[in-house]
């Protein structure tokens, strides 16, 4: 081979070694990044709350708080501090908080299984052995779905069903080739259970429209990881889990793979919220040298603006995040969320906006 030769291939492969790395970033080049924007808080109104928790859920009037022990809490909307008040002890420290329209409370926690109340808080009972994140309901029908969040060998994602408030629950998915689920949203208008699947090299989405008897993949692949999915007015949105802090938005009527309408290199996106044109996401950093800041953004039109609301973390190595959101909007439309060093917050948009 002569010298040109070996130039040209050395040239190629250099050239092929540089696309690779930057393949995402020359793929999303155009895409507006969520670094870029700058922090605007006009038309929202941000309030830290005066007590800590781990998790909440917002039903209606009422919010459910866990703290890190496991205390469960409830408090109205229109005074969460001034009403503020102990319901039980669950003894885990949770993950996951959900309450079911029919007024059961879930907990459940990193490798610990998933307990239930029916009694306000008072008594609880396991009804599942392994670990929940994120839990749906199509509260017509009061059929619950839950995914497993299990780590460690021989677990793999399943995602199951109750059609009792909880107290017994039947398999409706199940992939060996996937670790587990990281969330899972119930489409009303579809009647369509969206899924995101995580962390093997086949992850992705799927959703099923006959209650899980058969399930379609959206994509999969090991750049299809979604930490979580949220409906809107007319559109899904996804938050992204492979370090680009994607949010992806595909229509609800043909639940496509959608476009990439903002990111951030080096983050995840934990959680994404969404009632009506409104949207809230909140970003973290879990790689232990990252000092990259993290973000809660929000939208008032589906996705198409942005704002920044808050950051931090500029200078500090992660883990860090806006986690544990309330997941959904509450009656005065408040999202309730915490930041990683356990402060509490809530959020909504301006009544006169």
């Amino acid at each position: 081979m002569g010298r040109r030769s070996r130039f040209v291939w050395i040239f190629v492969a250099l050239l092929f070694a540089f696309v690779h790395r930057y393949r995402w970033d020359i793929r999303l080049a155009g895409v507006p990044r969520t670094d870029d924007l700058p922090i605007n808080t006009k038309g929202y109104e941000i309030e830290k709350l005066p007590f800590q928790f781990h998790v909440s859920f917002a039903q209606g009037r009422t919010i459910y708080f866990a703290d890190a022990g496991g205390d469960v809490f409830r408090a109205e909307d229109s005074n969460p501090v001034g009403t503020l008040r102990r319901i039980g002890r669950s003894g885990l420290a949770p993950r996951s908080l959900v309450v079911s329209s029919k007024g059961s409370i879930f907990v459940s926690g990193d490798h610990q299984p998933m307990l239930r109340s029916s009694d306000g808080g008072h008594t609880w009972e396991k009804v599942l052995d392994f670990p929940v994140w994120r839990m749906a309901e199509d509260e017509v029908s009061g059929t619950l779905y839950a995914g497993n969040y299990s780590k460690g060998p021989g677990v793999h994602a399943v995602v199951v069903q109750s059609k009792d408030d909880g107290r017994t629950w039947r398999q409706v998915f199940a992939d060996a080739q996937l670790d587990h689920v990281h969330t899972l949203r119930f489409d009303p208008s579809f009647r369509r259970i969206y899924i995101a699947t995580g962390d093997g090299p086949r992850r992705g989405q799927a959703y099923s429209d006959d209650a899980g008897s058969t399930w379609h993949w959206i994509l999969r692949g090991r750049k299809q990881g979604y930490t979580d999915v949220a409906i809107s007015r007319s559109l899904t949105l996804w938050g992204s889990d492979d370090r680009l802090g994607r949010i992806v938005c595909g229509t609800r009527n043909a639940p496509l793979s959608g476009e990439t309408v903002l990111w951030s290199k080096g983050q995840q996106v934990w959680f994404v919220t969404a009632q009506d044109a409104q949207v809230f996401v909140g970003t973290f950093v879990e790689d232990t040298w990252n000092r990259h800041p993290v973000y809660l953004l929000a939208s008032r039109d589906e996705g198409r603006s942005w704002q920044k609301l808050l950051e931090y973390g500029a200078s500090q190595p992660g883990p860090k995040g806006y986690v544990t959101d309330s997941r959904q909007l509450s009656v005065g439309g408040w999202l309730y969320f915490t930041d990683g060093n356990g402060q509490g917050y809530r959020v909504r948009r301006s009544p006169s906006h």
